[in-house]
Protein backbone atom coordinates (compact mmCIF):
# COMPACT_ATOMS: atom_id res chain seq x y z
CA UNK A 1 0.00 0.00 0.00
CA UNK A 2 1.09 3.03 -0.78
CA UNK A 3 1.70 6.15 1.40
CA UNK A 4 -0.94 7.95 -0.66
CA UNK A 5 -3.46 5.73 -0.12
CA UNK A 6 -3.11 5.04 3.51
CA UNK A 7 -4.91 8.13 4.75
CA UNK A 8 -7.98 7.57 2.53
CA UNK A 9 -8.16 3.81 3.53
CA UNK A 10 -8.11 5.13 7.63
CA UNK A 11 -10.49 7.41 7.10
CA UNK A 12 -13.06 4.91 5.22
CA UNK A 13 -12.38 2.31 8.12
CA UNK A 14 -13.41 5.15 10.82
CA UNK A 15 -16.50 6.45 8.85
CA UNK A 16 -17.79 2.44 8.76
CA UNK A 17 -17.05 2.22 12.18
CA UNK A 18 -18.75 5.36 13.99
CA UNK A 19 -21.86 4.49 11.29
CA UNK A 20 -22.49 1.15 13.03
CA UNK A 21 -22.41 2.60 16.56
CA UNK A 22 -25.53 2.35 18.25
CA UNK A 23 -27.04 5.34 18.63
CA UNK A 24 -26.58 5.07 22.64
CA UNK A 25 -22.57 4.66 21.71
CA UNK A 26 -22.26 7.74 19.72
CA UNK A 27 -21.62 11.07 21.39
CA UNK A 28 -24.29 13.09 23.36
CA UNK A 29 -26.92 14.39 21.02
CA UNK A 30 -27.01 17.37 23.18
CA UNK A 31 -30.08 19.59 24.05
CA UNK A 32 -33.76 20.56 22.10
CA UNK A 33 -34.12 24.40 21.68
CA UNK A 34 -37.74 24.96 22.12
CA UNK A 35 -39.72 28.15 21.01
CA UNK A 36 -43.32 28.83 21.61
CA UNK A 37 -45.18 31.78 20.39
CA UNK A 38 -48.42 32.68 20.74
CA UNK A 39 -50.15 36.45 19.59
CA UNK A 40 -53.14 37.63 21.52
CA UNK A 41 -55.13 40.50 20.32
CA UNK A 42 -55.53 44.10 21.61
CA UNK A 43 -57.56 44.14 24.75
CA UNK A 44 -57.83 40.36 24.97
CA UNK A 45 -58.10 38.44 28.71
CA UNK A 46 -54.80 36.81 27.31
CA UNK A 47 -53.34 40.15 26.90
CA UNK A 48 -54.41 41.44 30.09
CA UNK A 49 -52.80 38.40 32.09
CA UNK A 50 -49.75 39.15 30.03
CA UNK A 51 -49.78 42.75 31.53
CA UNK A 52 -50.32 41.19 34.71
CA UNK A 53 -47.44 39.37 35.09
CA UNK A 54 -45.24 42.38 33.33
CA UNK A 55 -46.06 44.45 36.12
CA UNK A 56 -45.82 41.61 38.69
CA UNK A 57 -42.36 41.34 37.70
CA UNK A 58 -40.97 44.90 36.27
CA UNK A 59 -38.69 46.68 37.97
CA UNK A 60 -40.85 49.93 37.45
CA UNK A 61 -44.34 48.46 38.63
CA UNK A 62 -47.33 50.80 37.23
CA UNK A 63 -45.45 51.24 34.12
CA UNK A 64 -46.50 48.79 31.90
CA UNK A 65 -49.43 49.40 29.35
CA UNK A 66 -50.08 46.88 26.58
CA UNK A 67 -52.68 48.62 23.81
CA UNK A 68 -51.66 46.33 20.83
CA UNK A 69 -51.25 43.17 19.84
CA UNK A 70 -49.40 41.05 22.17
CA UNK A 71 -46.64 38.42 21.29
CA UNK A 72 -45.25 35.97 23.38
CA UNK A 73 -41.81 34.17 22.54
CA UNK A 74 -41.01 31.42 25.13
CA UNK A 75 -37.75 29.87 24.16
CA UNK A 76 -36.08 27.20 26.53
CA UNK A 77 -33.76 24.24 26.30
CA UNK A 78 -34.55 20.60 27.15
CA UNK A 79 -31.48 17.59 26.85
CA UNK A 80 -32.30 15.44 24.45
CA UNK A 81 -31.98 12.76 26.64
CA UNK A 82 -34.70 14.00 29.34
CA UNK A 83 -37.50 14.99 26.11
CA UNK A 84 -37.17 11.01 25.37
CA UNK A 85 -37.45 10.05 28.60
CA UNK A 86 -40.29 12.25 30.11
CA UNK A 87 -41.72 14.30 26.93
CA UNK A 88 -41.99 17.72 25.90
CA UNK A 89 -43.41 20.12 27.95
CA UNK A 90 -45.01 22.97 25.69
CA UNK A 91 -45.80 26.72 26.40
CA UNK A 92 -49.23 26.13 24.56
CA UNK A 93 -51.99 28.80 24.00
CA UNK A 94 -52.10 29.52 27.74
CA UNK A 95 -51.58 33.05 28.70
CA UNK A 96 -50.32 31.89 32.13
CA UNK A 97 -46.50 33.04 31.95
CA UNK A 98 -44.56 30.61 34.77
CA UNK A 99 -43.62 32.53 37.90
CA UNK A 100 -40.06 30.55 38.05
CA UNK A 101 -37.96 29.22 35.02
CA UNK A 102 -35.06 27.52 33.74
CA UNK A 103 -31.24 28.62 33.94
CA UNK A 104 -30.88 30.36 30.43
CA UNK A 105 -34.98 30.18 29.97
CA UNK A 106 -36.08 33.48 27.85
CA UNK A 107 -39.24 35.49 27.63
CA UNK A 108 -39.91 38.04 24.87
CA UNK A 109 -43.37 39.99 24.58
CA UNK A 110 -44.00 42.22 22.29
CA UNK A 111 -47.02 45.00 21.94
CA UNK A 112 -47.40 46.38 18.48
CA UNK A 113 -49.96 49.49 17.55
CA UNK A 114 -51.43 49.57 14.32
CA UNK A 115 -49.33 52.39 14.12
CA UNK A 116 -46.76 50.86 13.71
CA UNK A 117 -45.55 51.80 17.63
CA UNK A 118 -44.36 48.46 19.40
CA UNK A 119 -42.48 48.01 22.66
CA UNK A 120 -40.96 44.85 23.79
CA UNK A 121 -39.65 43.20 27.19
CA UNK A 122 -36.91 40.36 27.05
CA UNK A 123 -36.75 38.55 30.25
CA UNK A 124 -34.64 35.56 31.31
CA UNK A 125 -34.81 33.47 34.47
CA UNK A 126 -31.20 34.08 36.21
CA UNK A 127 -30.57 33.75 40.05
CA UNK A 128 -33.93 32.45 41.10
CA UNK A 129 -35.94 34.99 39.45
CA UNK A 130 -36.94 36.61 36.20
CA UNK A 131 -34.04 39.50 34.95
CA UNK A 132 -35.49 42.04 32.97
CA UNK A 133 -32.19 41.92 29.67
CA UNK A 134 -34.18 44.64 27.45
CA UNK A 135 -36.61 46.86 26.81
CA UNK A 136 -37.26 48.48 23.52
CA UNK A 137 -39.48 51.21 22.60
CA UNK A 138 -39.83 52.09 18.69
CA UNK A 139 -42.72 55.18 17.78
CA UNK A 140 -44.95 54.31 14.69
CA UNK A 141 -46.59 57.11 12.62
CA UNK A 142 -48.27 59.81 14.55
CA UNK A 143 -50.02 62.14 12.38
CA UNK A 144 -49.65 64.81 9.21
CA UNK A 145 -46.71 65.17 7.97
CA UNK A 146 -45.38 61.73 8.99
CA UNK A 147 -42.39 61.08 6.64
CA UNK A 148 -39.11 62.02 6.06
CA UNK A 149 -38.01 65.35 5.93
CA UNK A 150 -37.31 67.60 3.19
CA UNK A 151 -33.47 68.09 2.73
CA UNK A 152 -32.52 72.13 2.74
CA UNK A 153 -31.54 72.81 -1.09
CA UNK A 154 -33.35 70.16 -2.76
CA UNK A 155 -36.74 70.08 -4.12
Amino acid sequence: MSKRTRPLTLAACLLAVCTCLPLSAQPDQGVLHITDTVTYAQGSAEARKIQAWLERISPAPGAVSLRGTVTVINAYEVPRATAMRTGLRSFGPSAELPRTGDAGQRISIEDKHADGTRQSWKYEWRDERWDLAAYEFHLGRTGPGVGPKPQPGRR
